[in-house]
């Protein structure tokens, strides 16, 4: 009898052990940091080719890239970004994009990719010769969506414009003009579990914690009522 119950419950606890791991891991982030290297009056993009590939975001999520751009040139540079929705799937109205420099200062900020692509050329800063800076663009799931952005996604391009900061002369970019982009960045959602109101992943792992503990003392309880 007590084998019996052995193998009626620990099924339905590995199961449930399972859903816990997958619910406290649904982050998925590919590693997608791109260089933009500038020198010998070019620049071009070294390393992965897409600043975005996330295929699992839920609301109240945050991703971001880093972009780092090296000035090897003899004059200073000004770097400036495009952006164009090239895949309207649903998301590009509540995606906050936040940009963000070495020093952590906030260089620009807007409510959603569609605000980012309707404001034209983004100027981001200057980098004097020989110098560096970090872009960091963060990706922000506004966490009071709910379940009706289920299986939705964005696809866009990300123009970055460099010009020569003293004559405001654009630079060849990737061997072709002064503008160029990587790889189309994706942005996904995750298929949720039917959730309404303010659950979320992390509840749900609270949830399927608590089944877990409370599963298992039952299962205890039970085998030693039958060993008395």
């Amino acid at each position: 009898m007590q084998k019996q119950l052995h193998r009626k419950y620990i099924p339905i606890l590995f199961t449930l052990f399972f859903i816990l791991l997958a619910v406290g891991h649904h982050r998925l982030v590919h590693a997608a940091d791109n260089t933009l290297q500038c020198s010998d009056g070019a620049c071009t993009f070294v390393g992965n080719n897409q600043l975005f590939d996330e295929a699992s975001l839920v609301p109240g999520d945050e991703t971001s890239r880093i972009l780092l751009a090296e000035n090897n040139l003899a004059i200073p540079i000004s770097v400036s970004v495009v952006v164009d929705v090239t895949d309207a799937g649903g998301l590009e109205d509540v995606i906050l994009i936040e940009t963000t420099d070495s020093a952590s200062s906030v260089l620009k900020e807007f409510s959603s990719l569609r605000e980012l692509e309707n404001s034209g050329v983004i100027y981001l800063s200057q980098i004097q010769p020989g110098q560096s800076e970090n872009y960091t663009f963060a990706a922000k799931f506004a966490s009071f969506h709910g379940n009706e952005y289920q299986q939705k996604s964005v696809g866009f391009d990300i123009h970055f414009q460099i010009t020569d900061a003293s004559s405001n002369t654009p630079l060849v970019l990737s061997s072709s003009d002064s503008e160029a982009s990587p790889e189309p960045s994706v942005l996904s959602s995750v298929i949720t579990l039917p959730l309404t109101g303010a659950w979320s992943f992390e509840s749900v792992a609270v949830v399927a914690g608590i089944s877990l503990i409370v599963l298992g003392l039952v299962v205890r309880r039970r085998i030693k009522r039958l060993e008395t």
